[in-house]
């Protein structure tokens, strides 16, 4: 198994390792997990809801001062 890495400090490279005995990996991942039933979960999701529909009644609002502007859509 071949194992390549960047050397920062020698020559700012990537360099091959051309045999590596063991192998070992770390994974990390900030941030929470929520149950899907947790109360904590229903409240995120209705704070999503309520940004969504708070975000189309603004574009909602913004298009007819458009067409109230123009007359019509002059993005079409």
């Amino acid at each position: 198994m071949n194992l390549t890495k960047f050397q920062f400090c020698k020559n700012r490279g990537y360099v091959t390792d051309d045999f590596v005995d063991q192998l070992v990996m770390h994974y990390m991942a900030e941030g929470d997990m929520l149950l899907g039933e947790s109360d904590d979960a229903r409240d995120q999701e209705d704070n999503k809801t309520n940004k969504t529909r708070k975000d189309k009644q603004l574009l909602d609002k913004m298009n007819t001062a458009i067409i109230s502007e123009f007359g019509q859509d002059p993005r079409k």
